[in-house]
């Protein structure tokens, strides 16, 4: 087959799927919060241990579980949110200094994929004795001073952007005020929480009072829909003229590129190789309990949901065949994402382990009818090594392996999208898809 060598993308956001996502998050939002609460409550000590298990994995407070991978993900959304107004920026604004400015959702973007990273490896909880900090100063807490300072640094950075780029949008302006204002208040809870166990009578039995823990979890999770509820406003209306809001209103961004496929296999490989230094720790960086590690196979995951999604809502198709394997591109996306985004893969546990067989089952299940269903050499050599990087990964099972390979698992299911969807604006007989050539 032979790969177009250019093609445009397009995406439209109406405003009823919109509303629908963010209410989506405000609900997941709670439902995390309640399984924080209803974890830590005891309220099913000693009850059936099957759900003792599961409300643990609802737990915003311990790493490495379907709440951590929930509020890192949530994270990234955000990022991705920053870089779509980066684009409309791009598109709409045409003098240099404007695009100077716009330059700033970047170092948005960079800053959110970080807080990313950070929630699933939880860095910040030991940063302030890392090598890296600790040799900025001669005190003890030279470290802390130091990492305090960045986050002062970086909310500054944030309310001064957002001033800059909402003021004529005020409900834009009032939601990342808010945002900007419970991140840097997440930083005092913390070390309070810190100051109460080091003062406590029993330090080794001290346990964090339920309340102060929902009120740090939430403001953390909360922050990050004020951000993305920000960055959407602003998506949707950014001169501020507009008064319908999010009621009447849409948004559009349209991307042209010359050899798409070697961009995102840059992306992919570049990606991978950051995964293996961070997995040697060139930076000498020491987290907390997270596996920072696991953050690559989640957030390509994402990637082939979202991807998936994108097409799903494109397709003119009336085939069913069609619309459900894309339909199944995105739950499986949703689900690699998750499986290695809290650590089911190296899960102790007997009858979480047992989820992994299961994974094996739906991935031949599914990678079985893509490759029936979806035409084009490319896009069923991918499909193909992507189901193949799922068995590896996990026959190499509580290893940096596992992850590795579930990563690039994730990158050939989305390459095969990627094909997919050029290989079908190849052929002018097969209108599958909304495209403007």
């Amino acid at each position: 087959m032979e790969v177009p060598k250019h093609v445009n993308l397009s995406f439209h956001f109406y405003s009823p799927l919109i509303k629908n996502i963010l209410a989506a998050f405000i609900f997941l939002n709670i439902f995390f919060l309640f399984g924080t609460w209803l974890h830590n409550s005891l309220l099913l000590a000693n009850k059936w241990h099957i759900a003792q298990i599961l409300v643990s994995m609802l737990n915003l407070a311990e790493e490495n579980n379907a709440a951590t991978w929930y509020s890192s993900t949530l994270l990234l959304i955000v990022a991705l949110a920053a870089f779509f107004c980066f684009l409309v920026d791009f598109q709409r604004l045409k003098k240099i200094q404007d695009q100077i400015v716009n330059l700033g959702w970047l170092v948005l973007v960079m800053i959110f994929m970080i807080l990313s990273f950070d929630e699933m490896g939880s860095f910040h909880e030991m940063i302030g004795y890392t090598a890296l900090f600790k040799n900025m100063g001669s005190s003890e807490f030279a470290g802390w001073y130091a990492f305090n300072g960045l986050i002062a640094i970086v909310g500054l950075y944030m309310m001064v952007f957002s001033f800059l780029k909402f003021k004529d949008n005020k409900k834009a302006l009032v939601f990342a005020a808010i945002g900007a204002l419970l991140f840097i208040s997440n930083r005092f809870q913390e070390n309070y929480e810190m100051d109460s166990w080091k003062n406590s009578i029993d330090p080794d039995n001290w346990r964090r009072p339920i309340f102060f823990m929902i009120l740090e979890e939430g403001s953390e999770i909360f922050a990050s829909f004020c951000f993305l509820k920000a960055f959407i406003l602003y998506a949707l209306n950014p001169d501020g003229k507009n008064k319908l809001g999010l009621v009447n209103n849409s948004f559009n961004i349209k991307l042209n590129f010359k050899r798409f496929y070697i961009y995102a296999l840059a992306f992919i490989i570049c990606s991978g190789l950051l995964m293996v230094i961070i997995r040697l720790n060139a930076w000498q960086m020491q987290g907390d309990k997270g596996i920072a590690h696991n953050w690559f196979p989640s957030f390509m995951g994402l990637f082939v949901a979202l991807i998936g999604s994108h097409l799903y809502f494109l397709s003119r198709s009336k085939e069913w065949s069609h619309k459900t394997i894309l339909l199944l591109f995105i739950l499986f996306g949703l689900f690699i994402s998750l499986f290695y985004g809290s650590n089911l893969y190296a899960s102790p546990n007997a009858f979480l382990a047992k989820i992994s067989i299961l994974f094996i089952g739906a991935t031949v299940i599914c990678g079985g009818l893509a490759l029936i269903k979806l035409n084009g050499f490319l896009t069923k050599l991918s499909i193909a090594v992507g189901v193949l990087c799922i068995i590896v990964s996990i026959y190499y099972t509580q290893n940096f392996k596992a992850a590795f390979f579930g990563y690039f698992a994730a990158s050939f299911f989305l390459l095969s999208l990627i094909f997919y969807y050029l290989h079908v604006t190849q052929e002018s007989k097969r209108n599958f898809f909304k495209i403007k050539e």
